[in-house]
């Protein structure tokens, strides 16, 4: 199931830790005073993250929603200022990150190595 609140599906910024650390390095380099926004700059809701999975796993499962009576924050970073001073922005994209993940869990799982 994925959640459905009654002002839509919750959705957050999600950044690849590849992304991360390549924006860490370049504020490193070249600090600015003030506030840096770290994220995509993109709100990524449960219920894209579940389509993404199933298409990647060539699955025939089917997404099914839950109401909640309840309203959910929808967290998404404002980056323009950090692309701009730091000429970055982020590269892996929602499906290819998730993609790496699978296919690292799936490797994990051949060579029995679970920690």
């Amino acid at each position: 199931h994925t959640h459905r609140y009654q002002n839509g599906d919750p959705g957050l910024d999600l950044l690849h830790v590849d992304d991360f650390t390549d924006l860490l390095a370049r504020i490193c380099s070249s600090p600015i005073d003030g506030v840096v926004n770290i994220g995509s700059g993109t709100l990524t809701t449960t219920a894209q993250i579940a389509r993404n999975i199933v298409k990647i796993l060539d699955s025939k499962s089917e997404i099914s929603y839950r109401s909640i009576e309840a309203w959910t924050p929808n967290i998404q970073m404002d980056v323009t200022e950090t692309c701009h001073h730091y000429d970055w922005h982020a590269r892996v994209t929602l499906h290819d990150g998730l993609k790496q993940l699978i296919e690292l869990h799936r490797s994990s799982m051949e060579t029995g190595d679970n920690g």
